[in-house]
């Protein structure tokens, strides 16, 4: 893996835009895989086994929104901002979000990149949290050697090639992942018996496991699966995922991607559901440990060896193509919008990813959160913050600098507020109050504009 992303740098132009989109020339086939795994793949391996071990089927929910959701997205986003981004010649999310066809609004530019640096970042510090886990589990490393060994291996290669080095790697890394999957969702399956005996073990441990609809959110389920179709959608929010669209080489084969894309997704996706489920029957014990421990502990103990080492390789490669993504963004937002004067410095945007790594590390090592916890409270601002000032530029919406700063700050505060002073995240998830918070800005802005432009 680090020889891939090395060896990309052969490819390299030695241009920031190079560094960042990769001359926009990626091919749909790389371009669908590296958005599996930079999208999916730390937070499936670790974090959605984990869940689902908790909460049974009923994780399911998770799988089928956010799919639906993420469909939304490449219907109505992905291709018009891959046209619309080299129009207006921007190279970042962060940047797309402050420019509108007549003018780029700089303050803009900085506010959504200083939340995206933040919240990137914390994102980058949970895949590395992956990292350790697996490394801990199965070679009997301390978190923190893990931790650092993660962050070196991103920073040699990003070093190196940029964001060709971060997709060519995600090729690797996806084909790692699924396979270590599809491998441990056979192992694990036949263990229990079958899928038969696996439901009904599932049954005798705790009946709510088997739930398609848990009894304690019956009264709002309909607005918890609503909040969780926006948190699909949310991946318009994403600076690290979105660089991806932006890099194709033709923005007519989006939806060649898109089919490759969603057919592994649906599979992965389905077989992540499958190991999360066997675990529960296989290993009890772990209720009383870390259930984010799940998939290394359940391959340590029943794969041989050198298979164990194949599970490995695929945790760690999801970890890392996740990281990866977000530290070559959260560099780009540094060179490209905090410090536009070094815009066009190829040197400058290394010296940024290896700042950035350093900060990821740092916060991986002393946060105390799970995976699943950083990968929420990250993804939920990205999603809320950037997103629907996303669909605003996307469809040329009329816009201001003051109503897009209020709109990027009020969404942060109300997914932060939902989650860490009312503590209503586990009835709706804190997409949802952070979207509404940013579109009630919105409309509040445009009502006030019409109502003085027409003297009313």
């Amino acid at each position: 893996m680090v020889f891939v992303g090395v060896f990309s740098a052969k490819e390299a132009k030695k241009s920031s835009e190079d560094y960042l989109l990769a001359g926009r020339k990626v091919h749909p086939w790389v371009m669908a895989l590296s958005m599996l795994s930079t999208n999916y793949s730390g937070f499936m391996f670790i974090g959605y086994i984990g869940y689902t071990y908790n909460h049974g089927i009923s994780s399911i929910w998770y799988l089928i929104t956010w799919a639906l959701g993420d469909l939304l997205g490449w219907l109505t986003i992905h291709r018009r901002l891959r046209e619309k981004s080299e129009a207006r010649d921007v190279n970042t999310i962060t940047s797309f979000i402050g420019t509108s066809d007549d003018k780029k609004r700089p303050s803009v530019i900085k506010v959504a990149s200083v939340i995206s640096f933040i919240f990137l970042s914390i994102f980058a510090a949970a895949q590395l949290k992956v990292s350790s886990k697996a490394l801990h589990v199965m070679l009997d490393w301390d978190y923190t050697l893990g931790i650092i060994i993660a962050g070196l291996i991103v920073a040699i290669y990003c070093f190196s090639g940029g964001i060709r080095a971060s997709i060519w790697t995600d090729v690797v890394q996806s084909i790692l992942m699924c396979g270590a999957m599809f491998l441990l969702l056979v192992v694990s399956v036949y263990q229990c018996g079958g899928l038969f005996e696996l439901f009904s073990s599932l049954a005798s441990i705790d009946i709510r496991l088997v739930e398609m609809i848990p009894s304690e959110m019956k009264a709002y389920f309909i607005v918890f699966l609503i909040s969780l179709l926006l948190n699909g959608y949310g991946v318009i929010g994403q600076p690290h995922t979105m660089v991806r669209p932006m890099s194709i080489n033709d923005p007519s084969k989006m939806n060649v991607a898109r089919n490759i894309y969603f057919v592994l997704y649906v599979a992965f996706g389905l077989a992540s559901l499958g190991v999360g489920l066997a675990s529960r029957v296989l290993m009890p014990e772990v209720a009383q440990l870390d259930p984010e421990l799940t998939l290394p502990l359940l391959a340590a103990k029943f794969l041989p060896e050198v298979l164990v080492g194949l599970i490995l390789a695929g945790i760690f490669s999801a970890a890392i193509s996740t990281a990866d993504s977000q530290i070559i963004s959260c560099s780009a937002s540094i060179t490209q919008d905090l410090f536009p004067k070094f815009k066009n410095s190829y040197i400058f945007s290394k010296i940024a990813t290896l700042v950035v790594v350093t900060l990821a590390i740092l916060f991986a090592v002393f946060s105390n959160r799970n995976v699943f916890d950083l990968t929420i409270i990250a993804w939920a601002v990205l999603a809320a913050a950037i997103g629907p000032l996303m669909v605003i530029r996307c469809f040329d919406f009329e816009v201001g600098s003051k109503t897009s700063i209020v709109m990027i700050i009020t969404a942060t505060l109300a997914v932060i507020s939902w989650r860490f002073v009312f503590h209503l995240h586990q009835h709706v998830h804190e997409v949802l109050p952070g979207v509404l918070a940013a579109v009630l800005v919105y409309f509040v802005s445009s009502s006030f504009k019409y109502l003085s432009k027409n003297k009313i």
